[in-house]
């Protein structure tokens, strides 16, 4: 994602610098890539974020602690500990 808005933000730089005459082509130039490119990197991501949430949501432990018992303790005893 961070390289398709960096190339982005150069048509952006470029339309802004453009003379008059150029900026209807680059606008169109930059309105495809939105489409064409951004958009559906953008999808994928928040889809693919979304499809993480369900599993992480799914596991028994959770990423960012682990929970640990001796092997004498009964499980109500746990010890959390931070990663």
């Amino acid at each position: 994602m961070n390289g398709l808005k960096a190339q982005l933000q150069e048509l952006q730089k470029e339309f802004a610098q453009a003379p008059a005459s150029e900026k209807p082509a680059i606008l169109a130039e930059i309105r495809e890539f939105e489409k064409d490119e951004l958009a559906p990197a953008e999808a994928k991501l928040v889809a693919d974020t979304r499809a993480l949430e369900a599993c992480r949501a799914r596991s028994p432990v959770s990423t960012s602690k682990k929970t640990a018992a001796s092997p004498e303790s009964p499980a109500v005893n746990r010890v959390t500990v931070p990663v």
